[in-house]
């Protein structure tokens, strides 16, 4: 389970789960679920991070930005 970071992230692909996802919707994820590629939206459940493509990341204490990959990088590092 990785740490709770702000996290957001667009639906980019809602197939057989039009119920529940808006394409193009932005959502907060409540959760990273690195090891298993899901990404938990709160309430509705957890989501594969195929069908998102990451908006806004950003370290808790603020200081670094997080990467395509989701690994967060501070200012200067790569």
């Amino acid at each position: 389970m990785a740490e709770s970071n702000y996290l957001q992230v667009r639906c980019v692909d809602n197939t057989l789960q039009r119920d529940l996802l808006s394409l193009g919707r932005t959502y907060e994820v409540t959760r990273v679920l690195d090891r298993d590629g899901y990404f938990e939206l709160g309430a509705l459940g957890r989501f594969s991070c195929s069908r998102f493509e990451i908006v806004t990341a950003e370290h808790p204490e603020g200081d670094g930005t997080m990467t395509a990959d989701r690994h967060f990088v501070r200012p200067g590092q790569r």
